[in-house]
């Protein structure tokens, strides 16, 4: 019986270290061109004309998603927090029932045990379930960044009379480009004065 409560402890003290609640990761994945191009400048020569976007710049810096993204890291603390409670509630459970098992009978402390496992059955079901729905309202924040930057990108393209728009950030394939073909900046300003004008709307519906 020994056993069965160092289990039980042991099971409460993996919910509180190891809650498998992953933290929103920091940038998106984008697919960038690797097609050889030539810059702009050479479209007259029977080039292609090109610019690109720094995607980290646009992750920091576009503030409708960063209200996001916060309130997603806000629920991820939340919730550590939450199995933390109720991991050292179990721990406390079980060490009770432990210096408690030399006054019970059999039957009463196989029943405590059964009850305790129950409990930490449940807990880590919550975490599961909550776990898969941080993950999920992710994937949604990741689709809705991409659906905006690609709304406002493709605008950009045809107005600059562009052939592409390339994806410009950290471990992607272009390793060096030329500072004149960054339209980062324009793709963000885009970006928040649309969400503010989104949020005007909403302000005035109230």
């Amino acid at each position: 019986m020994k056993d069965s409560l160092l289990s039980i402890t042991l099971l409460a003290g993996v919910l509180i270290g190891a809650s498998a609640c992953q933290s929103p990761s920091e940038k998106p994945s984008e697919a960038a061109s690797t097609r050889p191009v030539l810059s702009a400048s050479d479209s007259t020569a029977g080039g292609m004309r090109v610019a690109y976007v720094n995607i980290d710049s646009l992750v920091e810096g576009y503030e409708y998603h960063k209200g996001l993204r916060a309130q997603l890291e806000n629920q991820v603390k939340a919730l550590e927090n939450e199995l933390m409670r109720k991991g050292q509630v179990l721990q406390e459970n079980a060490q009770i029932l432990e210096q408690q098992a030399s006054r019970l009978s059999e039957g009463e402390l196989r029943q405590a045990q059964q009850e305790l496992l129950g409990k930490q059955q449940e807990a880590m079901e919550y975490r599961d379930a909550q776990s898969r729905r941080i993950a999920e309202e992710e994937e949604k924040l990741t689709a809705l960044l991409k659906e905006d930057m690609k709304s406002v990108i493709d605008s950009l393209r045809v107005y600059k009379k562009l052939d592409f728009i390339l994806s410009y950030g950290d471990g992607g394939p272009i390793l060096s480009a030329e500072p004149s073909l960054d339209i980062t900046k324009e793709v963000l300003e885009q970006l928040n004065a649309a969400n503010r004008n989104r949020n005007q709307k909403k302000d005035a519906k109230k």
